[in-house]
């Protein structure tokens, strides 16, 4: 399989930090397990069970920003890139 080649001209990644208010913990935290990448690494790697992963990261997030609702900080991280024209 070949690659393209891409010429870029400029790069630029921003950091956002903001606060969430999060409605339920055990909600958040079955989508952090069940709705992303992390499901097939938990399966893969680790052999571990994802329910109880699911159960000890909502404990764990119950524990780090008290009861439900509650107010998490996220992050993101945006990156975007512009190429040379053809």
């Amino acid at each position: 399989m070949q690659q393209a080649l891409i010429s870029i001209r400029h790069i630029e990644i921003d950091v956002l930090s903001f606060h969430q208010t999060v409605p339920n913990t055990a909600t958040f935290a079955r989508g952090m397990v069940f709705g992303s990448p992390l499901l097939d690494e938990i399966r893969s790697h680790t052999g571990g069970d994802p329910l109880r992963i699911h159960e000890a990261l909502s404990s764990a997030m119950q524990e780090e920003f008290g009861l439900s609702p509650c107010t998490v900080p996220m992050q993101a991280i945006v990156f975007t890139a512009s190429r040379l024209a053809d």
